[in-house]
């Protein structure tokens, strides 16, 4: 009995060390994947955007929103999520430049970008109703 015990701790033990190795490895493939990452919010233009919708609204050189409503919600946008919209759209950066100059993944861009147009559609139906 006291060997089957024996193989058995052996057995575990092994198996223990194997998912140790294979999460310290998960750890260090996640710290490499986001090493060059910075948060929107740590910098320092979160607050002032390059580009002040409600200033330009119908002027012929800018963007144009479709009302002040969208304009005044864009404004309510997280600042991460304005900072990705106002690049991909007003400046007409691709997806990898906006990534490239915010250090960011390209995911990361992507998912900002759905998720604040998806808030913006959502606010908008909002107010129609």
């Amino acid at each position: 009995m006291e060997l089957k015990n024996d193989a058995l701790r052996c057995k575990f033990t092994a198996w223990m060390q194997v998912v140790v190795k294979r999460a310290k490895i998960d750890y260090i493939r996640s710290l490499k994947r986001h090493y060059n990452e910075v948060s929107i919010e740590d910098e320092q233009f979160t607050n002032k955007l390059l580009y002040d919708p409600i200033s330009h609204m119908g002027a012929d050189d800018g963007f144009d929103f479709e009302n002040e409503h969208l304009a005044k919600l864009f404004m309510k946008l997280a600042p991460k999520k304005r900072k990705v919209l106002e690049m991909l759209f007003v400046h007409c950066l691709e997806p990898e430049d906006v990534a490239k100059k915010l250090q960011c993944t390209l995911q990361h861009v992507y998912n900002m970008r759905s998720l604040a147009l998806k808030e913006l559609k959502e606010k908008m139906q909002n107010m129609e109703n």
